[in-house]
């Protein structure tokens, strides 16, 4: 190009030379005849215009900068077809537009072309070795075709490139997670959000910051984290987040997916209500559970998480409301009829008890998990509307039931038949950080309420309270059985 211009540069001299009466007398070309130079300025025009113009680089120029706004514009409406058909027209202008190859990549992973969209990507880094962008793109579809060694190298490279990439230390803990090292994807979004204070998607790294601290049992870190996550999230619609410059083109592709205001007001809060459960903060939860239901009336989970934490709050009356709107919400749910039948007990009303826990023994069976507090509950029901016959016929058919080789379960039986004590199931247990302590102790509890020893059961059942397992449906009835005590 700079060689077209020279030599245009020097025709024009030339002809200006030629048909400048003015030179005449100082040229060598002074006693040339003027028809003669008449035709070699002529020539000289014409050969001037048969060479090409001199342009502006490809990237400058107003049709490549069009195509690419166009493209952009498109992909953030949605429109992949025509943000793709602009992006192709870029790389015409300029086939290595570092910034059309990594567009046109994301085009091809967003219409599911992982393969085509790395493709893509490579050619990045063949123009521009130290492209971030690239890198982290590549390694998040690595992380998608599950070549995972693949992916950390990526995003490891990006990370070396450029320490403060909110994005690539994002992506670095998406994978950590995944793995399972739960540590390290702490510290790689601690760093993200350290960098990414005016970061578009800095509600989804202190979202997920909280994810994984609930993970690792800290709840209250997590509730410190999805809280921010929510204030963020709301905060989104009333100002207009201006991104580091860095990150103009690439929250083109790691944007905030948000649809609408109302939506976005809730992110964060259904897993801020699991730990408020965990923490043993049932109000707040269920707080948390009404803010979902608001927008997502429809749904049955919700109804069931709600009226659980209504009964662990001790509202039983309101757990078992929530409880028949699942079911006729038509929720599949096998734990639902023990929470049912927990609730119903817990208001006294025991003469619905084994009819609820009959559905849930069909589905169950008798020697799962929580089958010794189904038998207890159902049995007890039996005991306590003075239904004698039935309970007898009950633990007959619970005995059938139960395999010699359940030791586990077995033991529970027989404590519950009395023909046991409790003395060998409380071994189960030693600390409250057990798993088995909250069913052992309130096996126990309710064994001493069978045998008419109050103040034993009721050493049990608050023993049962110091369990750090808060979701315990043992703890629910506890508490009610604790009142009756008093």
């Amino acid at each position: 190009m700079v060689e077209i211009w020279l030599c245009r540069r020097q025709i024009a001299r030339s002809a200006k030379i030629l048909t400048n009466p003015i030179q005449k007398s100082t040229s060598n070309l002074g006693k040339i005849p003027r028809t003669i130079i008449f035709i070699l300025s002529l020539l000289i025009f014409q050969v001037s215009q048969t060479l090409p113009c001199e342009a502006a680089p490809a990237e400058d120029s107003v049709a490549f900068k069009e195509a690419m706004k166009s493209a952009t514009d498109c992909f953030k409406k949605g429109n992949i077809q025509a943000a793709f058909n602009y992006c192709n027209r870029a790389l015409e202008l300029n086939p290595k537009s570092a910034d059309a190859l990594l567009i046109r990549g994301w085009l091809l992973l967003n219409a599911n072309k992982p393969d085509r969209a790395v493709e893509e990507f490579n050619k990045v880094l063949e123009v521009d070795p130290k492209n971030v962008n690239a890198y982290k793109s590549r390694g998040l579809v690595y992380r998608q075709l599950k070549e995972f060694e693949r992916s950390t190298m990526d995003l490891d490279k990006a990370k070396k490139l450029d320490p403060t990439d909110v994005e690539a230390n994002y992506l670095h803990a998406m994978g950590d997670i995944l793995n399972g090292n739960h540590e390290l994807a702490i510290q790689n979004l601690n760093t993200a959000i350290k960098y990414g204070s005016n970061h578009p998607r800095l509600n989804h790294l202190y979202y997920w910051r909280g994810r994984t601290r609930q993970m690792l049992e800290d709840h209250k870190g997590a509730i410190e984290d999805l809280t921010k996550c929510l204030d963020l999230s709301c905060s989104n619609f009333q100002s207009k987040i201006k991104p580091d410059p860095k990150y103009d083109l690439s929250t083109l592709f790691f944007r905030v997916s948000i649809y609408t205001e109302k939506s976005d007001s809730i992110f964060g809060q259904l897993e801020r209500a699991q730990s408020y459960l965990a923490l043993g903060d049932y109000a707040k939860a269920a707080e948390d559970y009404t803010a979902v239901l608001e927008l997502n009336p429809e749904d049955v989970i919700m109804y069931e998480e709600r009226g659980y934490a209504y009964l662990l709050d001790g509202q039983y009356q309101k757990s078992l409301k929530d409880f028949n709107r699942a079911l006729l919400h038509g929720s599949h749910s096998t734990d639902l009829y023990l929470r049912m039948a927990a609730a119903n007990y817990c208001l006294g009303k025991y003469d619905r008890v084994p009819g609820t826990l009959e559905t849930w023994f069909k589905r169950e069976g008798y020697v799962s998990q929580d089958s010794p507090l189904a038998i207890a509950l159902s049995y007890s029901s039996y005991i306590r509307t003075k239904n004698f016959k039935e309970a007898h016929l009950f633990l007959k058919k619970v005995g059938a039931k139960i395999p010699a080789k359940e030791a586990w379960h077995l033991k529970c039986f027989l404590v519950l038949k009395k023909s046991l004590c409790c003395s060998g199931l409380l071994k189960a247990a030693s600390k409250p950080t057990d798993k088995a302590w909250s069913q052992v102790h309130f096996l126990a509890g309710n064994f001493y309420t069978l045998t008419k020893s109050p103040a034993k059961a009721k050493k049990q059942y608050q023993d049962v309270m110091l369990s750090a397992d808060k979701r315990s449906t043992e703890m629910a009835v506890a508490r009610q059985e604790l009142k009756r005590n008093q």
